[in-house]
């Protein structure tokens, strides 16, 4: 049976491809952090027969886009005015 491609997955060869290290560094965690969410197809990434890991470049450089657009701590403050902290603790009860 001869497929039409009409349900094949698009496939870029050019995709490019970073370090995980630069991921984990931008966002403060550790390798096994990004391994995890690559592993868990929470961002695109690929493992390499070496086994080290690689990041989506494009992907990448859109989430960090996504993130330094994030005016939540900033329409948090315009809403609570003085009352605002950065650093307030969360205390649960039992």
């Amino acid at each position: 049976m001869q497929s039409d491609g009409r349900n094949e997955p698009k496939v870029n060869y050019n995709t490019e491809f970073i370090d995980l290290q630069t991921v984990a560094d931008y966002y403060d965690i550790d390798g096994e952090t990004v391994k995890n969410w690559i592993r868990e197809n929470q961002i695109s990434g690929k493992q390499l027969k070496s086994g080290e890991y690689l990041v989506s470049k494009e992907e990448f450089e859109y989430l960090k886009k996504k993130r330094d657009q994030d005016d939540t701590q900033k329409d948090i403050h315009e809403l609570l005015g003085d009352d605002y902290s950065d650093d307030w603790e969360v205390e649960f009860e039992e």
